[in-house]
């Protein structure tokens, strides 16, 4: 067969398939009960007829949009192609599972700005909102999120102006020292020299929190070096 045949047999091809949903449309709602007129058939007896003699699926919920199709655009002039009206007439997110599988793919693999516009929406809806939040991974993405836009946003304003930076340098070096000497001396008040610490689970607890501050601030802050001396002075009992 040469391309120009093989051409005319699928043009054949569509039209027949066009012509034969068309018909189907035609036929089931003729055929079938509609509000306003209750002497057909029901519309599951004509799909299981249909698919009885076809031998194909012919599913009741099909035959319902078959015969919307036919009522809001068999009949006119000039009519849409078989897949426009089919798509003006039934949405492709009507059926539940299909809206489902959409709003999946674009939560995991869409868009960011249309999958964020999405989640928006979803949060709107009060009982959405309560599931999300006791979800603990949830939480802890948006909280990461949050602290990655905050960083961020310090960054771009830090870098127009050096001397807020510098301010915040500072006070975060305070911080830390006298969270370092507050430590310190609560650890002498409550347990003597160095040489008589008991590493109970409090202590080591406190040590610990203590720890996680200064090196938070470190590797956030690069702040000043006298940091390390507080340190050593620390570890070795100085007061």
């Amino acid at each position: 067969m040469g391309y120009q045949e093989a051409v005319a047999e699928a043009a054949g091809a569509l039209q027949r398939g066009e012509d034969a949903n068309w018909e189907l449309a035609r036929l089931t709602h003729e055929n079938t009960n509609t509000q306003e007129d209750r002497s057909r058939i029901t519309m599951e007896k004509w799909c299981a007829d249909v698919a009885l003699a076809s031998g194909r699926n012919f599913a009741r919920e099909t035959g319902r949009k078959y015969a919307k199709v036919h009522r809001e655009h068999g009949t006119k002039v000039p009519r849409l192609s078989w897949t426009e009206a089919w798509y003006e007439t039934v949405p492709r997110d009507t059926h539940p599972k299909v809206a489902e599988r959409g709003a999946k793919y674009t939560a995991e693999k869409g868009d960011p700005e249309a999958a964020a516009g999405a989640v928006r929406i979803a949060l709107n809806r009060p009982e959405v909102a309560d599931i999300v939040i006791a979800d603990t991974d949830t939480n802890r993405n948006v909280t990461h999120a949050r602290h990655r836009h905050d960083e961020e946003a310090t960054a771009v304003g830090e870098a127009k102006d050096p001397e807020r930076r510098d301010a915040r340098h500072n006070t975060e070096q305070r911080d830390v020292v006298y969270r370092l000497v507050k430590f310190r001396n609560w650890l002498f008040n409550t347990t003597g020299s160095v040489q008589e610490w008991v590493w109970t689970p409090e202590l080591i607890t406190e040590f610990e929190d203590a720890l996680d501050g200064v090196d938070g601030a470190l590797n956030a802050f690069r702040i000043a070096p006298n940091i390390d001396k507080e340190l050593a002075d620390l570890l070795k009992g100085e007061q």
